[in-house]
């Protein structure tokens, strides 16, 4: 079993650090509990995992979009005085989504570092190669980081001064809605990719 001690992870990739927890450790010791919005209900879940007993660590996960006032409250006195053995990580894309009561009681671990080095493209750069190796790691990619993506690839080549046409640049915001629907990120942003490659050829 891996040491990890209760604390807060600040990261843009839930599913990485999600799949970190699921390859260490054995389903047993292991209760994550995804959500859009964590509810009152989602908390007394946790609580209730909490207190049943195993012989080694559990790592009780919290991942969510959204914790709203009420399960943040609910979750307080256990995240001060967890149970023997239990470890609680709490995983959300902002700090500011958690109550100051909340963040003194769990250090905090930002890994949002990796959103710049996600969205940090240089449209020189983007060629076959970079788009099959940027869409093999972004197979995971939440809807949320694949908008900042489209946002980054616009930016870009404005800076770039790359010559797109009209309908083009409607594809742009043609995606940001697709994504909002749930589009497969994928498709979406290979769209992309390859408006640019073609731009690149003119």
């Amino acid at each position: 079993m891996i040491e990890l001690k209760s604390q807060i992870i600040v990261t843009h990739n839930f599913e990485r650090s999600l799949e970190f927890f699921k390859e260490r450790i054995k389903p047993g010791y292991l209760h994550i509990i995804q959500r859009d919005e964590f509810k009152i209900e989602d908390a007394k879940d946790a609580i209730k995992e909490a207190y049943i007993a195993t012989e080694k660590e559990k790592y009780i996960v919290l991942a969510a979009q959204k914790y709203n006032i009420y399960s943040q409250n609910t979750l307080l006195k256990i995240l001060e005085e967890p149970p023997s053995n239990v470890v609680f990580i709490v995983i959300t894309k902002a700090k500011s989504s958690l109550l100051p009561t909340i963040r003194s009681r769990l250090p905090i671990v930002s890994l949002k570092k990796e959103k710049k080095e996600l969205f940090d493209i240089d449209i020189k750069n983007v060629d076959l190669k970079f788009v099959y190796s940027f869409l093999q790691e972004s197979k995971k990619m939440q809807r949320d980081e694949a908008k900042e993506v489209v946002k980054a690839l616009l930016k870009s080549s404005f800076e770039s001064n790359l010559k797109l046409k009209e309908e083009e640049l409607d594809q742009f915001a043609k995606a940001l809605r697709l994504l909002e629907l749930n589009s497969n990120v994928q498709n979406v942003l290979t769209t992309l990719f390859l408006i640019i490659l073609e731009a690149k050829r003119r």
